[in-house]
């Protein structure tokens, strides 16, 4: 009742173990403890049997557990790692744990009995284990372990027996016994055909059971005096002989007897201690034994159905071998007197005892082992507690510091946009000045321009000059007016395209300063720059992370083309300002072109229209009349009082062209740092909530590290 109570009490703290670590999150932690848990509940001392495929393990340990629990049959091996622990009831309470350290039905038809679905489930032919025909792999690979718990005088003293799979087996088979070495192991009872140990044996031991100090470093070794070794001549029947062969180890992974090799190994430190020379010897003498598993088996149990626990698959001539081996062992038990004799002459009651003994003696150092375990874990579930609580921090940390920097861009943005309309506006100032300066330069130059390209006689005047000197006045002013009107177009259009050369092609100013063409060039080089800073922006953006946040930017192909778009409307907008100018004064002058024609006198008009040359008659006509409308235009028109309104009209649409791309993308930052506002908040909250819960998980880790306490001071 004792062991059962401390079972329970163990496998009590585990699940609150494993419930913390859960709220914890501490996935592997979890894991290792879920498969902790079936062990414990088996007993807390454990017995490991290892040995060569078919060298008798699960022969012993049938005669053991007096119970057929385990396939026995040189054909067959076992496939995965056995647990065996003890409970009340008469009957075997079976169960097969996958990888995830969670139970699963096995899917074998027990015909009404589970231990026997069981061996025919899980063992396979050995011929067959690697390949891919025969009995299925597969459900082997997807299981880790099984369990078995069952009444046996050997687990009450709170033992776990672990049946493994042979060393020699399949790699696949071997890396289970290797992982139910590494979930830590008490004893091991190695068993050996003829009490020598061949060169793989050797290496396995010093590799994963005890370590070496050539390096082999393992995770939980078993000293020497907790390691049994067992010659077992399976198979045979004959009385026992104890033959010990004391060869000499050979270092270097050779072959070598048993007492020679745990000489060997006392004197070495393999994980635990040194020992003494009288330690060793005593360990020689005690832990050495001579058995017989198949005589105890048939001195206990009978003859093995071989036939009953055949795996699937068996051809029917190996079933015929099976049956005759069960033959041969039912007459042989019915010539034994007493079967009890039987066992007692197998020897088996010697290991039972030396195990048991052990087992006993080192329970509590046993379990003041474990929960020293347990309480490490203790501390993984409150760093992972802790590290609960410090994430959230950091979660909120980072948001905070994301947007900060959203801030500090947008901030930094709103300066550029301002600097963008004070550029223009400045941009706008030097342009005026540039162009009245300009106009002022090259003033006669487009007058000259002007009067060459619009001096030139209209093609019908001379074919009237007989008609027109016979007209009355009004009939002399309206026929001239149209010329005039044609004359003062020319004149208009001329003055526009050169105005509009001259600014293209004109750098620099006679009079100091900058051309238009120089402000020209650098309104297109400000643009162009505006166009790679917003470029860049998009790209810091982008790595602060705001695109994760649904913000959408243009590609930098986008950027450049409505850029370019921006350039060229202002270009545009300022020479169609020049033309909107050009084109309200002719509009002026034609307005008082007929005015200025009646003003002429008739006198002035006859003495024009006499002279028989038509081209010193279109010469008077210029001098008299044209040249003064001309002049009058170029009084009021060269200067183009008006064409500051469009230039600042035109330049305000490019600035506000310009700055709507940056408020348009930071219109969608504003939502982005909303966005972070919200996970900011709820960073806080969760926050709080981790820190609550990391309290609670350290007040519970503190309970059970109590109690864990209180049980080591009760082993001690």
């Amino acid at each position: 009742m004792e062991n059962q109570r401390l079972k329970e009490k163990m496998a009590g703290y585990v699940g609150r173990l494993i419930a913390l670590e859960q709220e914890a999150g501490d996935a592997i932690t979890v894991a290792n403890l879920k498969r902790e848990l079936p062990h414990i509940r088996q007993g807390l001392v454990r017995v490991m049997l290892i040995g060569q495929t078919s060298c008798g393990k699960s022969t012993l340990i049938n005669a053991m557990m007096e119970k057929i629990i385990v396939p026995e049959n040189r054909a067959v091996s076992s496939p995965i790692p056995v647990w065996i622990g003890y409970h009340e009831s008469d009957k075997a309470e079976i169960l097969i744990y996958n990888k995830q350290g969670e139970s699963e039905n096995d899917g074998g038809d027990t015909q009404g009995d589970e231990v026997a679905g069981f061996i025919r489930n899980f063992c396979y032919r050995i011929d067959d284990r690697d390949s891919a025909e025969g009995t299925a792999r597969e459900r082997f690979d997807r299981v880790d372990y099984g369990s078995i718990l069952l009444r046996a005088r050997l687990l009450e003293g709170d033992v776990t027996v672990i049946d493994t799979p042979g060393i020699s087996a399949s790699t696949v088979d071997n890396a289970k016994t290797i992982k139910a070495l590494e979930d830590g192991v008490d004893f091991v009872v190695f068993l050996t055909r003829n009490n020598q140990l061949n060169a793989d044996e050797v290496d396995f031991l010093h590799r994963y059971v005890i370590g070496d100090a050539e390096g082999h470093v393992v995770s939980h070794p078993v000293p020497a005096r907790n390691l049994f070794f067992v010659n077992n001549p399976h198979g045979a029947m004959t009385p026992m002989e104890h033959v010990f062969l004391d060869t000499q180890p050979v270092h270097g992974g050779k072959a070598c007897g048993v007492r020679p090799f745990l000489r060997s190994i006392g004197s070495e430190r393999n994980g635990i201690a040194r020992l003494s020379e009288e330690e060793t010897e005593q360990i020689v003498k005690e832990n050495v034994i001579f058995l017989n598993a198949r005589k105890a088996r048939v001195g206990r149990l009978g003859a093995y159905d071989y036939e009953k626990y055949a795996p699937a698959g068996c051809s029917e001539e190996e079933l015929e071998e099976m049956r005759k081996l069960a033959r041969f062992e039912e007459k042989y038990a019915a010539r034994q007197e007493d079967r009890s004799k039987l066992t007692k002459d197998s020897n088996i009651e010697a290991l039972e005892e030396a195990v048991g003994k052990a087992a006993a003696a080192a329970k509590a150092e046993v379990v003041s082992r474990r929960i020293c375990e347990w309480k490490d874990m203790l501390l993984a579930v409150r760093q992972a507690a802790d590290e609960k609580v410090a994430a959230a921090s950091m979660d909120v940390s980072v948001i905070r510091d994301k947007k900060r920097r959203l801030e500090e861009l947008k901030h930094s943005d709103d300066a550029i946009t301002k600097e963008i309309s004070d550029k223009f506006i400045d941009l706008q100032d030097e342009y005026l000045k540039a162009f009245r300066l300009f106009m002022q330069q090259y003033k006669d130059m487009i007058r000259s321009e002007c009067f060459g390209a619009a001096g030139r006689m209209p093609d019908d005047f001379e074919a009237n000059i007989v008609t027109f000197g016979h007209m009355t006045d009004q009939q002399k002013v309206d026929y001239v007016e149209p010329f005039i009107a044609r004359y003062t177009d020319i004149c208009i259009a001329t003055c526009n395209s050169t105005v509009k050369k001259l600014l293209e092609e004109t750098g620099g100013s006679k009079n100091g300063g900058k051309a238009p063409f120089d402000v020209l060039e650098e309104i297109r080089e400000y643009i162009e720059d505006q166009s790679k800073n917003l470029k860049l922006e998009v790209r810091t953006l982008k790595t602060q992370g705001a695109e994760g946040l649904g913000v959408a930017f243009p590609t930098d192909l986008n950027i450049e083309k409505i850029y370019e778009e921006f350039r060229k409307a202002l270009i545009d907008a300022i020479y169609s300002a020049i033309a909107n100018q050009f084109n309200q004064r002719r509009n002026e002058i034609l307005a008082t072109i007929h005015p200025l024609i009646q003003k002429v006198h008739f006198s002035i008009w006859q003495q024009i229209f006499h002279r028989k040359n038509a081209q010193q008659c279109w010469d008077g006509i210029r001098v008299q009349i044209c040249q003064k409308v001309v002049e009058g235009f170029f009084d009021k028109a060269v200067v183009l009082t008006d064409h500051k309104a469009e230039i600042r009209k035109a330049f305000g649409i490019a600035a506000s062209e310009v700055q709507k791309t940056h408020h348009e993308i930071f219109a969608a930052v504003n939502q982005a740092l909303f966005v972070l506002e919200k996970e900011k908040n709820a960073g806080e909250r969760a926050g709080k909530e981790a820190a609550a819960e990391s309290r609670r998980i350290t007040n519970a880790c503190r309970e059970i590290e109590d109690a864990l306490d209180h049980e080591l001071m009760q082993l001690r």
